[in-house]
């Protein structure tokens, strides 16, 4: 009995935790075309806040693995950040700016790229297709975490509902919303 009120604990300590100023918005873990394009994988960091927050000693923790964020990128207020697995195509092989840029190999040449700030290429063990928790931490302090239930569907990113909560839902659009409202976000 105590070990399952430790687990109660530990879960409400993890994602009852005040905003720091950044979260973790949405995650594309199950990519598109399957296992062989874990490349296409992403994470999307939102700056609820109303100042700007660097990413200075921020990392990223899963259960296979952490990666520390760059130092020198900072997120305006109101504005969203992608990790991405890779940015850029390489031979076959599609990047980010692939399939949710204009497939140019060039970051910013086209409205969507020049609207956010250039994606963080960042090297991570790929994301499970299974129950997992993320969390986002600000010096060893946890401020943000995501939790998703299953592999959902092929394609399609795993979205927070609100930002001060931890209900999340499997995106309406395929490929998911980097940069960009989420499509399950109510409207005001």
């Amino acid at each position: 009995m105590k070990k399952f009120y430790f687990i109660i604990l530990i879960g409400t300590f993890l994602f009852n935790t005040p905003s720091f100023g950044l979260i973790i918005n949405e995650v594309l873990s199950n990519e598109p075309g399957g296992i062989s394009n874990t490349h296409l994988e992403w994470i999307e960091l939102y700056n609820e806040q109303s100042a700007t927050v660097s990413l200075s000693g921020y990392e990223i923790s899963l259960s296979n693995g952490s990666f520390l964020l760059p130092d020198s990128v900072s997120i305006a207020a109101g504005e969203y950040y992608i990790i991405c697995h890779r940015l850029f195509a390489i031979d076959t092989s599609s990047g980010f700016e692939t399939i949710w840029g204009d497939a140019s190999g060039v970051w910013g040449d086209s409205p969507y790229e020049s609207s956010l700030q250039k994606p963080y290429e960042a090297i991570f063990n790929p994301l499970r297709n299974i129950p997992e928790t993320m969390v986002l931490l600000e010096n060893n302090v946890v401020v943000s975490g995501l939790v998703w239930s299953s592999a959902g569907i092929d394609g399609y990113s795993w979205e927070r509902v609100i930002s001060d909560a931890d209900l999340i839902l499997q995106s309406y659009d395929e490929g998911g919303t980097p940069g960009r409202v989420n499509t399950v976000t109510p409207v005001p």
